[in-house]
């Protein structure tokens, strides 16, 4: 496959996978289409409206029966910030993967793995930042052969907090993160740390052992990242 063919777009996708196996991260532009979005935002609205409205800042909780809202879990990941996991079943998770499907991502994804290996959507969320939320720290999320998909339905500027990403941090990744320090863990390259504010519709692809961190929201409203995570598994 040299080609994808998106809404009407020909992104190559062989560039990509480039991208991706040397950056550990490639941005997609122009692969979402206009009323693709639309949709989107309409299967998220109103989950993000009921908890918002019933978030309470100075407990930092929401008040709100999750299993109702197709939510499984919304743990803390810092100061005013929840990840927001969503069931299989619910409707929002079916409007999610659609809308990746749409957007080819899931063809670029296997395109990197190769024929070796199938692609699978494990789980996709929501992460929800009130204002004045904090910042997550550098992580990575996964291992060889999983990917996380990161996209905003909105256009964010710096103070809204961009994403920072270590290009090609993937490369120094250890599977095994309890391995003893002195028992051959390669010491990691200085990686150059890049920031991206987010733009409305465009996914971000990350390879998941690439290390990325959240900034605080510094901005007057609510900031919502769309996320999928993708696995592999042997084919």
């Amino acid at each position: 496959m040299d080609q994808l063919e998106v809404a009407g777009l020909h992104p190559q996708v062989e560039e990509c996978v480039d991208k991706l196996r040397q950056h550990g991260v490639v941005i997609l532009p122009s692969v979402v289409g206009h009323d693709a979005l639309i949709d989107l935002r309409r299967s998220l609205g109103g989950l993000i409206t009921a908890i918002e409205g019933h978030w309470r800042p100075a407990e930092d909780d929401v008040y709100l029966d999750l299993d109702d809202l197709g939510v499984v879990r919304m743990p803390e990941c810092g100061r005013l910030r929840k990840n927001v996991h969503l069931s299989d079943e619910s409707p929002q998770h079916e409007a999610m993967a659609e809308f990746m499907q749409t957007a080819g991502i899931p063809d670029i994804l296997q395109a990197a793995l190769g024929s070796e290996r199938t692609l699978v959507l494990s789980e996709t969320g929501l992460s929800l930042t009130l204002p004045g939320g904090s910042e997550i720290e550098w992580h990575a999320d996964g291992d060889a052969g999983e990917f996380t998909v990161l996209m905003s339905l909105d256009t964010f500027d710096r103070s809204t907090g961009p994403l920072g990403i270590r290009l090609g941090s993937h490369l120094d990744y250890v599977t095994d993160h309890r391995a003893d320090e002195a028992a051959g863990r390669k010491e990691k390259e200085e990686r150059e740390e890049v920031w991206y504010c987010y733009r409305e519709g465009v996914p971000c692809v990350i390879d998941a052992r690439t290390q990325h961190m959240g900034s605080a929201n510094q901005y007057s409203s609510l900031r919502v990242v769309c996320w999928w995570i993708y696995q592999s598994v042997e084919s």
